[in-house]
C-alpha cells in the first residue's frame, strides 16, 4: 500500500518503482466468470469485460416482455344468472316469465267464455240437422241447450294450461328481443323490427300452445267431455302427432295476430307518451290501449281464425 508522505520525493520514487501484480491485473475483476490470466497472456491484452452482465448472459437470456397480463376468462352464465340479471327496463327474465304466465292465466280465464261462443258461432252443422246458428243469441242459447251453463268454460282447463306458460314464453321472448333490437338499432326501425319480434315468440311458444288448442276446440265442440278422455282417444288413434293437428293452420292464424297484437300496442304506446308529454303512462292507460290493439288486431284477424 502506497500512501503520500510529508517528502514528495519519496513518495514520486515509490510510485515509479511500483509494478502492477502478476496475479491481479489492472482490468481483471474476481466478479467476472473469467479465469485468472495465464502466464501466456499478458495482463495488458486481457479484454476488458462488465463485471455486471458477462456476454454469455444476454445470449442466454430470454428478451424482458412488458405486455400486458392476459384478461381473466369469462365464466358462461348459468340459468339462474340468466333469470335473474336485469334487462333494459329493470325487470329479469324471470319477472317477465312470471308475470306473462299470470297475465295470460287470467285472460284466458276471463274470456273463456267468449271464446266458446266464438268457436259455436263458426262450427259448421249437418245440413241435415238444421240451420247454422250464426247469430250470436243462437250461439249462447246452443250451449246453453246443449252443454247448460256450465258448458261455456268447456275446454277452460286445458286451455289455461296450455295458453299460460305459452304465454309466460311469448312475453319472455317478445321483450327480451324488442330491447335487445332497441339497443342495437336506430328508431326509424324499431317499428318493423318489433313486428318480426312478436313472429318469433309466438314461434318460440307455439310447441306449448297448440296441444292446449287442439284440446279445448274439441271440448267445446262436444267431442270429448274431460282432457283424461280426449288426450287418451288422440294418442291411441293419432299418436303424438295428433296433438299438433292444424299446426300450420294455428301459426297462419296466431303468427299475423301477435305481430298485430304486438306492434299496435307498442304504436299506440308511442303515440299516447308523445301527445300526452309523458315519458311513463299509468297502469289504465296501459290497459286502455292494450284493449284498442286487441280489439283492432282481432277485427283485421278474423278471416284468419273462421
Amino acid at each position: 500500500v502506497i500512501r503520500p508522505t510529508q517528502n514528495h520525493a519519496t513518495f514520486v520514487q515509490a510510485v515509479a518503482n511500483c509494478t502492477p501484480s502478476p496475479r491481479r491485473p489492472p482490468f481483471y475483476s474476481p466478479r467476472t466468470p473469467h479465469a485468472a490470466p495465464s502466464k501466456t497472456m499478458p495482463s495488458h491484452k486481457l479484454a476488458f469485460t462488465s463485471p455486471r452482465r458477462p456476454p454469455s448472459a444476454s445470449r442466454s437470456q430470454p428478451p424482458l416482455s412488458f405486455a400486458p397480463p392476459a384478461a381473466p376468462r369469462q365464466r358462461n352464465p348459468t340459468p339462474i344468472a340468466l333469470l335473474t340479471q336485469p334487462l333494459g327496463d329493470g325487470l329479469s327474465l324471470g319477472n317477465h316469465l312470471i308475470a306473462g304466465f299470470w297475465a295470460t292465466a287470467c285472460a284466458v280465464f276471463t274470456m273463456h267464455p267468449m271464446d266458446t261462443i266464438k268457436t259455436v258461432m263458426q262450427r259448421v252443422e249437418d245440413a241435415s240437422v238444421g240451420k247454422v246458428n250464426r247469430g250470436l243469441l243462437g250461439a249462447v242459447r246452443s250451449v246453453v241447450r246443449e252443454h247448460g251453463p256450465q258448458g261455456f268454460y268447456s275446454g277452460v282447463v286445458a286451455s289455461v294450461a296450455a295458453q299460460a306458460p305459452a304465454g309466460a314464453i311469448k312475453f319472455s321472448v317478445y321483450e327480451s328481443l324488442t330491447q335487445w333490437v332497441h339497443g342495437r338499432f336506430p328508431k326509424e326501425s324499431h317499428g318493423v323490427l318489433e313486428l318480426a319480434c312478436g313472429a318469433l315468440a309466438f314461434l318460440a311458444c307455439s310447441g306449448v300452445l297448440v296441444p292446449g288448442e287442439v284440446m279445448k276446440q274439441r271440448m267445446q265442440a262436444g267431442v270429448y267431455n274431460s282432457i283424461r278422455e280426449g288426450m287418451t282417444e288422440v294418442l291411441q288413434t293419432e299418436g303424438v302427432r295428433g296433438l299438433y293437428t292444424g299446426y300450420r293452420a294455428t301459426l297462419t292464424r296466431d303468427i299475423p295476430y301477435t305481430m298485430c297484437e304486438f306492434g299496435f300496442y307498442a304504436q299506440f304506446k308511442r303515440m299516447a307518451r308523445s301527445v300526452l308529454k309523458e315519458e311513463k303512462l299509468t297502469p289504465k292507460q296501459e290497459l286502455l290501449l292494450g284493449g284498442v290493439a286487441g280489439a283492432l288486431t282481432g277485427l283485421i284477424t278474423t278471416p284468419l281464425d273462421v
